[in-house]
């Protein structure tokens, strides 16, 4: 692990920013991701052994980021994976989030908040002009809309998704 970019805070979970070689002991928070989001029609599968291979390479290649937090004995109970490139329309730096997760035991204090604050200190340390959060199309998606919203963020774009044949 990293030195904690953060641990002050009343609920005592450290926030870190991974090493390529952690990524292994992330998958489980991924994959509950995934298990709590398959219901939004597009997340079916999951391979771990992708997921590991891409972040790892992500980070090794300065091109993506991953906050977790830990509980009081070590054990990672969130994260927040993002990918770090420049923006196709202005050429800007820009990070943007693709995975965020907290255990549900651990939602009803601030490990939430404090990964997203963590993210944006990161961009503002990588010169990142911009910082965008996503959210599923769902019941939950639509709390995050306003919570983004009370965190300073707007609604830029709306995405679609279509299976196609191969």
């Amino acid at each position: 692990m990293v030195s904690p970019i953060d641990g002050t805070q009343a609920d005592k979970a450290h926030i870190y920013a991974a090493e390529p070689c952690e990524v292994g002991a992330l998958v489980n928070l991924a994959r509950k991701f995934h298990e709590e989001n398959a219901t939004a029609g597009y997340l079916e599968d999951f391979s771990a052994e992708f997921w590991e291979h891409y972040w790892s390479s992500l980070l090794a290649e300065g091109l993506g980021l991953i906050l977790y937090c830990t509980n009081d004995i070590g054990k990672p109970v969130g994260l927040l994976a993002a990918t770090v490139a420049l923006a196709h329309t202005d050429g800007a730096m820009q990070v943007t989030e693709t995975l965020w997760y907290v255990d549900p035991d651990h939602r009803s204090g601030t490990l939430s908040k404090r990964l997203v604050r963590a993210l944006e200190t990161f961009a503002v340390g990588a010169e990142a002009k911009r910082v965008c959060m996503t959210h599923l199309v769902d019941d939950t998606g639509l709390r995050l809309s306003r919570l983004f919203k009370r965190w300073g963020y707007k609604p830029f774009e709306v995405g679609y998704i279509k299976e196609v044949e191969l």
